[in-house]
């Protein structure tokens, strides 16, 4: 059976979005199933990416889980020879497939869907109909247009189509405008007789009911277009304020929030988002936290915090203790906020303030007891500070045991250590095997280890490794790692390869013991065995194919990496780039790595950027910035910044890149003004004078 979704991000909304576990479930029903999507680039990227890793929000999570279990296709723009040649043949006997053939200045896929008729529908509204109708035509395929790029997936309402248009016209044209405009209008938007029976402009949705019409959505095609031309291009005041007043759909708020705050459009995404949050949207929260926290609103957060949102307390505690402010820290650890309470004892911790650390935790926030113990010990005070932390264990407070075993350890109190150990502390049961190693007490040792402690077993084994007695060592450590200790199993293969048992490590790794391939390859990269790590690499071993590719790239091996990368090694494949890159063969090495990336493969994605970014190729990471990239747009807008080049970091805010709005806002912050840091900008595009939510 053949599942084809077409446009697959059309699935990731609603009340039952395509998930994982759907896709799962239908692969592994009765019989052969294949499920077929399609996505354009820029969306593509966007979902597949990783979020900052500074962030905890991770938008697209579910839409990753689902892309990454496809085998990906990249469509060409265009039809091989071979395939337009089996098109002209079929063409003998379809007149529409020979007319799109005919074409020339479009591809023919495009052309078979009517591409060149719905551009020219858009284009040329405003002179069809002369001046009476086609400036209100043009305003509303305009604004359906803008509408859906900045998010909207849902149906356009007439009330929000009628409302936004109006900011495409001009004073005179508004003034000038028929009864009946919008009537036209719409009737000019979803009219596809002149499409060859493909879709119109605007297609009608259907509501709940027989003949019923919910809204409208334009085409696909027309929207990538406008996209594109209008990348650009600052959305109508009026358009953003039809969205934040008609959207109903939980979806389309959140795209049209995103896009928003992507243009540090605040006074549109705050509103947006805290309807979210009161529909109890967790991820518009944190969001909106970030946003707020960005902004510097310290109000807003608190507000935000107060109403149960927890990334608003971690944001507005980090912007607390940025500023210094302790009584805003004392005040809201009082009223419970441990964050607070966290943050503060980081302060005082970087003060020394041993006072307001004891009171901090008399007040009952365990974790100032464990700085203040710290503190002690790092000043010599070593009994009151394990004081401090054992009133803390009987209080159930401490944080961190870690402390207190290390101080324990530093006592050399093995019989505290013990107790800690047999109640399941890992950390108590590593530094009592410590100290039982240094103290040579291998009876004791050799107690625990029988009593299934294997941080015991490790440091019997190193001490009979070091007396040179590796058969001991080997037999202890393989009878953790049998019954499945996989530290045990690791420093079994870490010790054959220290003792250069190139048979033990091979034996180990044919075994599947953890660790073991790691080590043999490593073992092997040392000695420079280069055939028995393309003989493992061969067999699918990437350990051995990463270290085998590292030896070639160090001897400057071009040309056995790009053999074993055209023999689809993919491990050969950012060493060759890295090679190429270093001889200067730029363009070579960003198309290894453009394939990687385009693949979704995050560091080749870095590197890439990086490279582009090195040899000044704006096109290039504007491109792929455009695409969803977010490294290729770190790096433009940074390019973009040390040139000084305001207009060209406006631009691409203008298109909705983040990264570009957030350095030019740095860029006026640094030459005095920090309007556009902390009110963004307002509905028309300039700067906000004041904070407008």
């Amino acid at each position: 059976m053949v599942v084809w979704l077409d446009e697959i991000q059309k699935y990731f909304d609603g009340d039952r979005p395509l998930t994982a576990g759907v896709i799962g479930e239908l692969l592994d029903g009765p019989g052969p199933v294949v499920v077929v999507a399609t996505i354009w680039p820029d969306r593509l990227h966007r979902y597949i990416g990783l979020p900052d890793r500074n962030s905890d929000e991770d938008r697209y999570r579910a839409h990753r889980e689902v892309l990454v279990l496809a085998d990906q296709v990249n469509l060409a723009d265009r039809f091989s020879r071979a395939e337009r040649d089996r098109a002209e043949a079929a063409a003998r006997c379809d007149s529409k497939l020979r007319a799109a053939l005919a074409a020339t200045d479009l591809e023919l896929t495009q052309t078979l869907a009517a591409a060149p008729q719905l551009v020219a529908r858009w284009e040329q509204a405003k002179g069809i109909g002369g001046p009476g109708r086609g400036p209100y035509r043009s305003a509303l395929l305009t604004a359906a247009l803008d509408a859906a790029r900045l998010g909207v997936r849902g149906s356009l309402s007439p009330e929000l189509l009628g409302r936004a248009a109006l900011g495409y016209y001009s004073d005179r044209e508004w003034a000038r405008a028929p009864e009946g405009w919008f009537d036209d209008a719409l009737a000019y938007a979803i009219d596809n007789t002149t499409m060859h029976g493909a879709a119109a402009a605007l297609e009608p949705v259907a509501g709940q009911g027989p003949g019923e019409i919910a809204g409208y959505r334009p085409a696909d095609y027309l929207v990538q277009h406008a996209t594109r031309v209008r990348r650009d291009v600052w959305p109508p005041a009026r358009l953003w304020t039809a969205l934040c007043d008609t959207l109903t759909d939980l979806d389309d708020l959140e795209r049209v929030a995103s896009a928003a705050c992507d243009r540090r459009l605040y006074v549109v995404a705050v509103p947006l988002l805290s309807a979210l949050v009161d529909d109890g949207d967790y991820e518009a929260g944190e969001r909106l936290a970030w946003l707020l926290a960005d902004a510097g609103d310290r109000e807003g957060l608190a507000t935000l915090a107060d109403s149960g949102c927890a990334g608003a307390g971690e944001w507005l505690a980090d912007l607390l203790a940025d500023a210094g402010d302790r009584g805003a820290l004392w005040a809201r650890a009082d009223a419970g906020d441990v964050l607070a309470a966290d943050r503060l004892a980081d302060l005082l911790t970087r003060d020394r303030d041993r006072d307001g650390l004891r009171a901090l935790a008399e007040a009952g926030h365990g974790m100032a007891g464990d700085r203040l113990a710290a503190l002690l010990a790092e000043d010599g005070d070593r009994q009151g500070a394990i004081d401090i932390l054992e009133g803390l264990v009987e209080a159930g407070d401490l944080f961190d045991e870690r402390l207190l075993n290390r101080l324990g350890a530093e006592a050399g109190d093995q019989e505290r250590l013990r107790v800690r150990a047999d109640a399941g502390d890992g950390d108590a049961a590593d530094r009592l095997a410590v100290l039982l190693a240094k103290a040579g007490d291998r009876d004791c040792l050799h107690a625990r280890a029988e009593g299934g402690d294997v941080y015991a077993a490790i440091r019997l084994a190193e001490l009979h490794a070091a007396d040179g007695d590796r058969a001991t060592a080997v037999a202890i450590l393989r009878e953790r790692a049998d019954a499945g200790d996989w530290d045990a199993a690791s420093r079994l293969a870490a010790l054959l390869a220290d003792a250069g048992d190139r048979d033990g490590l091979e034996a180990l790794a044919d075994a599947g013991y953890r660790g073991a391939r790691a080590q043999l390859a490593r073992f092997l990269a040392q000695i420079g065995d280069r055939d028995a790590l393309r003989v493992n690499a061969d067999k699918g071993d990437e350990w051995a194919a990463s270290k085998l590719n590292a030896l070639l790239a160090a001897a400057g091996d071009h040309l056995a990496l790009r053999e074993r990368f055209d023999a689809a090694d993919g491990w050969a494949a950012r060493p060759l780039a890295e090679l190429l890159a270093a001889r200067g063969d730029h363009a070579g090495a960003i198309e290894i790595l453009r394939a990687l990336a385009d693949e979704g493969d995050d560091e080749a994605g870095e590197q890439l950027a990086a490279l582009l970014a090195l040899t000044g190729d704006h096109e290039g990471l504007r491109a792929r910035a455009d695409d969803g990239d977010r490294e290729a747009a770190i790096r433009l807008a940074t390019l973009l910044a040390e040139a000084g080049d305001h207009e060209g970091l406006r631009a691409r805010a203008r298109s909705g890149d983040w990264w570009a709005a957030h350095r030019l806002a740095q860029l006026h912050a640094e030459a005095g003004d920090d309007r556009l840091l902390h009110f963004g900008f307002d509905v028309e595009g300039a700067i906000a004078e004041r904070r407008g939510w």
